[in-house]
This record gives structure tokens, sequence and C-alpha cells, in this order.
């Protein structure tokens, strides 16, 4: 009998934080515009071979989701300090179990709009947010960040910068920008 009132507080238990899941979802797509989408993993494979192996840096993904990026990257490039900014809380309390699980010293989240935050500390900034976005992206990069602060972009361009690169032509594309 015990095992059953178990069994069954576990199931209630699996059917809330699905439905938490998809309320925050909701939330941050109604509020900011922006669904959860994940990283393609040959995204993830070119940017990683681009990263410094041995240098003191600062990596900021914008809209880390569950932080697929940078726990990929972490694994690799221990140097690197690696911040997620994320609205949507679930995806955040998420990330930061995963910290705990995985012990990732170098990758940290923040439940906050990057657009509130200064982008100055940036080495590399990594995005794959909706096209509605990205003007603001843009302007705040031009802005910001140090003329050596590289932006790889999924799928969408910025609307007047020339990338840099275009490191992956197939869908979604990846874009390197860089100021200088």
């Amino acid at each position: 009998m015990i095992s059953y009132y178990l069994g069954l507080s576990l199931f209630l238990f699996i059917i809330f934080i699905v439905l938490l899941f998809y309320i925050s979802q909701a939330i941050a797509m109604i509020f900011f515009k922006v669904p959860t989408v994940g990283t393609p993993k040959k995204n993830l494979i070119i940017i990683n071979d681009l990263l410094p192996k041995n240098e003191l840096t600062t990596f900021f993904d914008l809209g880390s989701g569950t932080g697929k990026a940078l726990f990929f990257f972490s694994k690799t490039h221990p140097k690197i300090n690696f911040i997620g900014f994320e609205t949507s809380i679930f995806a955040y309390l998420y990330s930061n179990l995963k910290k705990i699980i995985f012990k990732r010293q170098n990758v940290s989240f923040k439940f906050k709009n990057f657009f509130n935050f200064s982008w100055q500390k940036a080495d590399y900034i990594y995005t794959y947010l909706w096209p509605s976005l990205m003007t603001r992206v843009e302007t705040k990069f031009i802005k910001e960040t140090n003329p050596k602060c590289v932006l790889f972009d999924s799928a969408f361009k910025l609307p007047n910068l020339t990338p840099k690169q275009i490191l992956d032509k197939k869908r979604p594309c990846l874009y390197l920008y860089q100021k200088d």
C-alpha cells in the first residue's frame, strides 16, 4: 500500500514538473516573444573548436535554455567563464540543477533579461534568438562589447552588420561577427 502511494506521488510530481515546464515556456513566449529552441550539435562542435583552449575569457549565452551549449563547451574549456542568461524559471532552475550534478565551476546562470545586463566583459557571445530581437542584439553588441568580442549567431543574421564569416551555410546557419 505504501509503494502505491509512493508511486502515485512520484507520478503526480512528474506531471507537476512537466506542467511547470510548459507554463514557464508559455510565459516566456508571451512576455519575451521567444520560444526555447535547442542548439544543433553541429553548431556546438564548430563553436567549440574555435574557442581558445588556455585563455581566461568570458562567454555569454543569450537565452541559454537548459544550458546545453554551456555544458558542452565547459567540458573542454575549463578556463572560460561561461554565463547563461535565461528568463524561463523552469529552464533556469533546471540549468542550475545540472550545474550541481555535473560540478561545473566555470558555468553560471542568471535569471535575468540579457538586455538589462552589461556586455562589456564578454569576449564571446552566442545567440540563437528570434528575428524580432536581432536589431536590439546588434545595437547592444556594437555599443557595449569590447572591439575583439566575437558573436556567434545561429539562424538569423544581424540586420545591418555583415558577418565576418559564415561558419555553416546549412539551416540553421551559423554566423560569426566581430567589430574590428
